[in-house]
């Protein structure tokens, strides 16, 4: 009898101490952020489909995941809004709880994302680089995981600190890419860059002509020279589909 009491209190000792090492866990086992262009013509074409799979929540539903969305806008002080669900684990987790904790977090995705759709600004200014820095900046002080950046916009800047459309950006633009060592020096001073090793970036764009696809091939190429000089692994793409993390 004295074995059997010993064995059923290991076993609950044991089913305890798991269940304390998931409380225990970091909820969040991934981390994206994704900054939309409010002042492009184009509209988003990001979907919150794309950002489950892309998280891998679609193969991993018990994962935790956090999704920071910003937009692009004629101002470098906008907030980010912030959804997430944390991680369970599968052996003491609830099925159906977590199908409707799912449902929700990509219902809020898809909220916000519609919401920025419906609120473009049609602006003729454009701060890109310096919210971009400050997120990966924060992105490389992510301990909990996997840190990625995704970035919609035509890479245009039309800000108070720099513009491609002044007679100096403009021939700075032009000038691509044996003007990006000038470029580089104009970005780094504005803001600095902190080590960015294991932070992913995606730069996408769905360019509307000829015209712009040949300027988003330049500025996008500018970009991932910047970035990978401070450890970025960079891709870009005109959609997230082929991507994970």
């Amino acid at each position: 009898m004295k074995w059997v009491i010993v064995i059923v209190s290991t076993i609950a000792i044991g089913v305890v101490g798991t269940w304390m090492f998931w409380q225990r866990q970091s909820p969040e086992n991934s981390k994206l952020w994704v900054l939309i262009d409010t002042t492009d013509e184009y509209n988003s074409h990001l979907e919150s489909e794309d950002l489950v799979s892309f998280v891998g929540l679609d193969k991993d539903r018990w994962k935790g995941v956090a999704v920071a969305i910003r937009r692009i806008s004629s101002t470098r002080f906008e907030r980010s809004k912030t959804y997430q669900i944390a991680q369970e684990s599968e052996i003491f987790g609830h099925s159906l709880k977590r199908f409707s904790r799912e449902k929700e977090f990509m219902v809020k995705l898809n909220q916000e994302i519609s919401s920025l759709r419906l609120t473009r600004e049609g602006s003729n200014h454009s701060v890109i680089f310096p919210v971009l820095a400050q997120t990966l900046n924060e992105a490389s002080k992510f301990n909990g995981g996997e840190a990625a950046v995704i970035l919609e916009s035509d890479l245009v800047e039309n800000g108070l600190w720099f513009s491609f459309f002044s007679e100096e950006g403009h021939h700075l633009l032009e000038g691509l890419p044996e003007t990006t060592g000038d470029l580089v020096e104009i970005f780094s001073n504005e803001v600095d860059l902190d080590d960015l090793s294991g932070v992913k970036v995606f730069l996408i764009h769905v360019p509307n002509d000829l015209q712009e696809e040949r300027r988003f091939i330049l500025l996008s190429s500018f970009y991932k020279a910047l970035l990978e000089s401070h450890g970025a692994q960079v891709e870009i793409s005109s959609f997230v589909g082929p991507y994970s993390l």
